[in-house]
């Protein structure tokens, strides 16, 4: 008796019905068939897509001259001082301006981020723009190593 009472519950759990089958569905009976290449095929490029790019870059190697001559005037700063004491407030200060001088490289990032999705959505070849992001990516990232670098 007890062994049925025990039992019940787990009968609950059971779906009416019938059980599902464990033969191959049809996608899976198709998945074994040969590949077929297809090419890529784009639309004309933007013809506004060189300037644009030409003005991000140009705008992200700016914001990386202003963040270096801002991390420079950071360097002689006492990060390791007590918190609160006036060389740790002045450091912070360097610091966020180092910070903000970031601005127009991570501003040309984001810009050039949608252009990408645009490119992309709009059916053209994004390989131009995806070169640039990648150079602005670059600029971006060694501005966070210098950084990094700067508070250690």
């Amino acid at each position: 008796m007890k062994a049925l009472l025990l039992t019940l519950p787990l009968a609950a759990c059971a779906a009416p019905g019938d059980p599902p089958s464990l033969l191959p569905r049809a996608i899976e009976r198709t998945a074994n068939l040969p590949a077929v290449e297809t090419a890529a095929v784009f639309a004309p490029a933007d013809p506004a897509l060189a300037g644009e790019l030409t003005a991000l870059l140009r705008q992200a190697r700016a914001g990386d001259a202003a963040f270096a001559r801002a991390l420079q005037s950071a360097r002689g700063q006492s990060f390791g001082a007590p918190r609160e004491s006036e060389a740790w407030i002045v450091a912070q200060t360097a610091l966020s301006g180092a910070e903000a001088a970031r601005a127009p490289t991570l501003d040309a990032l984001a810009t050039i981020d949608a252009r990408v999705g645009t490119e992309v959505t709009s059916g053209r070849d994004p390989a131009r723009a995806l070169a640039a992001r990648d150079q602005i990516q670059a600029i971006a990232d060694s501005q966070t190593r210098r950084l990094r670098a700067l508070t250690r």
